[in-house]
Formats: C-alpha cells, structure tokens, sequence
C-alpha cells in the first residue's frame, strides 16, 4: 500500500470516526475502510492481530473504534530529508 493511499484511508477512518458512534463493521466493511483486501483482514482477525469478535459459529464483527486504534496504532513516521 502506498503512502497516499494509506493516508487516504486514514482521513475515511478518521471522518467516519468523527461523525458516528462506535457501531459494528463487518470484515468487508472493515476492509473496505483500511484500504485491506477482505481476505487479510480475515488472516489478521484469525491470526489476532485485530482485535474481533466472533459472533455465532462463522460471522465475525470488528468494532469501528478498535479498527482505528489499531490503524493509528501502526503509524510509522516518515524520515525527514
């Protein structure tokens, strides 16, 4: 992912964070706000480096506030020139 892309879906997780309520995405929602593909965000979820909830036997559901924690949590710094 490129840094302009990363930034992009920083500015959609923090405008989506700003304007709701914690709420309940699925992973495909979750993907689609991280800028993921749907199948990693299931590996990082499964693997627990996302912090999910399984909800049933197969449905799992990640929580908005904790995506953007965990995508702020990840930040690295750019070097200065």
């Amino acid at each position: 992912m490129s840094e302009n892309e990363l930034n992009r879906a920083l500015r959609v997780v923090a405008t989506a964070a700003a304007t709701t309520q914690d709420s309940w995405l699925t992973v495909n929602e979750a993907a689609e706000i991280a800028g993921f593909k749907v199948n990693t965000m299931y590996t990082m979820c499964l693997r627990r480096v996302l912090p999910s909830y399984k909800i049933g036997e197969k449905m799992r559901r990640i929580k908005k506030t904790d995506l953007i924690a965990w995508l702020e949590s990840n930040r690295v710094e750019a070097r200065r020139a």
